[in-house]
């Protein structure tokens, strides 16, 4: 008998589309701590607890077990004792909170589709009804029924953050509104609340949620508004809405702003590792010294605390009708948001700006921002649509007689042939960009195709011919300062030496790996290293050992 289990409200129970009566509370909550457990076996003494939490009767185990058979003759034979407790088994969809944590875990699967992950999104709130277990009290429920609670929160967030993508800030207004007044203290939503305002061209309304926030919070909690409502309520009023300029007026400023922050970006990127997705194009815009001191002394620091900012401002930019600027900037936001694995940042940002170029006519910025929307489809295993805008971006650029642009969008096709397992068709893509950058002269994107060639060769185990591209490689990176193409390669070279039949010469250039994604802050990359490490033979593990964090068991 297939049965639905709804705890995200009231506890409710069907099966073949009929009610099923459980009983009186206690044998509810007896199915109800069984349903938390996640499949996890509960003791007889906490299912005591839950049913008698002031004080059990001298019958209490006696009792247990006649709830227990008359779940049964609800339920069948599905509530088993095994390993020193009771569990419920359950078929998968059969619990609308395993249902929604998986349709959430699909929506950010698909993190670059933002119509396909809120289609998952909408999924996943409609199956709330209410707090969990509104109708049943426990305190010993608590940590779980917190959990749920967060989780929703983190979804609500997520899908209005996805409705400001998708240009539908007046459907946000309305949610964010009902989550607001649902959990009024929670900053978060009312910056969310505000943006949406804002984005929805009502900025008189967006500065008055910022009023009733700040009251609420002094009234209920006597504090004064976070960093993150105080960011949200600066930048409302650093908006070019908030002046009573003109509206050309106001444009223009908001052009010399946006080429400002790019000068920023592009000055705090430098110091990261490079992009063979920027466009190389320079701002001419000039920034404060003191504001350049700030930016060079942490780039990480100073991205991280004005990323919300940036992609505000590029948001701004592109409703505005300033395509340019607003590609610009998110095209040099890339290696940051790659380098910090900021995919929901960075799939606003792309989608913003390549529907502000399409509408704009504006081609180079439709090229460059469908190659930054092919690489989030890569990063998300996301092939077909992959090829997709790798495609469609070559067909431009080569419209265009953009040989670089085109050049890339190839080796982005090349990189989906390699994930796909077709190494051989990946080789001739890489091949063919190569030879563009190798007329070219651009030894930075030579550098990396050089390197992801190496990896189709290695993985038809043509291990000469990879440990040529592979010191081509390294060169090239070393003498355009490219830190992170550079520990790639290391790595890459310790995957060769393992591959080939010698883990004893692996250990080298893993290390060398781990230093530089170290010093550049790529946990990611360092991590990746780290286990690579540990899987080396016996009589090499000692390294690993001693290269392992600090912090790490």
């Amino acid at each position: 008998m297939r049965c639905e289990f709804a705890v995200l409200g009231p506890l409710h129970v069907r099966a073949d589309g009929r009610v099923l009566t459980l009983g009186g509370d206690k044998p509810r909550r007896l199915l109800a701590s069984l349903l938390l457990s996640s499949g996890e076996p509960v003791s007889a003494d906490r299912l005591i607890d839950v049913l008698w939490p002031e004080r059990a009767p001298r019958s209490a185990l006696a009792n247990l077990r006649t709830y227990i058979s008359s779940l049964r003759t609800v339920l069948g034979p599905r509530i088993r004792y095994r390993d020193n407790g009771y569990v419920i088994e359950l078929s998968p969809g059969e619990l609308d909170a395993d249902e929604f944590t998986a349709l959430l875990s699909v929506a950010r699967h698909h993190a670059a589709d933002p119509e396909q992950a809120l289609d998952c999104y909408d999924r996943a709130l409609a199956l709330w009804r209410g707090a969990p277990l509104s109708d049943l009290e426990c305190p010993l429920w608590t940590p779980v029924v917190s959990r749920f609670t967060e989780t929703r929160l983190t979804a609500i967030s997520e899908r209005a953050e996805l409705q400001l993508v998708l240009g539908r800030a007046a459907e946000a207004v309305a949610e964010l509104r009902a989550a607001t007044t649902e959990y009024p203290l929670q900053e978060s939503l009312w910056c969310l609340l505000m943006r949406a305002l804002d984005g929805a061209g009502r900025h008189a309304e967006a500065m008055a949620a910022y009023g009733t926030v700040r009251r609420l919070l002094a009234t209920e909690l006597g504090v004064e508004p976070g960093p993150e409502l105080t960011d949200a309520h600066r930048r409302l009023l650093d908006s070019p809405q908030s002046t009573d300029a003109p509206t050309d007026v106001r444009t223009a400023a908001l052009h010399r702003v946006c080429d400002r922050r790019l000068a920023l970006v592009q000055t705090a990127v430098d110091l990261l590792h490079a992009s063979i997705f920027a466009t190389g194009e320079r701002s001419q815009a000039l920034v404060p010294e003191s504001v350049l001191v700030r930016v060079t002394a942490d780039p990480i620091g100073w991205l991280d605390a004005h990323r919300e900012a940036l992609v505000s401002l590029i948001a701004r930019a592109a409703a505005a009708g300033l395509a340019r600027p607003a590609w610009r900037l998110a095209a040099a936001l890339v290696p940051y948001f790659d380098l910090g694995g900021h995919l929901l940042a960075w799939r606003r940002c792309v989608h913003i700006a390549l529907s502000a170029a399409r509408r704009c006519g504006d081609t180079n910025g439709e090229t460059t921002m469908l190659r930054g929307l092919g690489q989030l489809y890569v990063y998300t295993d996301q092939f077909p649509a992959a090829t997709e805008a790798f495609t469609a971006a070559r067909r431009l650029c080569l419209a265009l007689g953009d040989e670089s642009g085109a050049a890339l969008s190839t080796a982005g096709l090349a990189a989906v042939a390699r994930f796909t397992d077709r190494p051989e068709e990946a080789d001739s893509l890489f091949r063919q960009a190569l030879a563009v950058f190798v007329a070219q002269a651009d030894r930075h994107r030579e550098a990396y195709i050089r390197w992801a060639l190496a990896g189709t060769l290695l993985a038809r185990e043509h291990f000469p011919q990879a440990r040529d591209e592979l010191r081509q490689s390294l060169r090239l990176a070393r003498e355009v300062g490219d830190d992170h193409r550079e520990a790639h390669v290391w790595q890459r070279l310790g995957e060769l030496q393992t591959r080939a039949g010698a883990p004893e010469a692996a250990a080298e250039p893993f290390r060398r790996a781990l230093e530089l994604f170290d010093r550049i802050g790529d946990a990611e990359g360092a991590s990746s290293v780290r286990r690579s490490l540990a899987a080396l033979t016996p009589p090499v593990q000692a390294v690993a050992r001693r290269l392992r964090a600090p912090n790490m068991p």
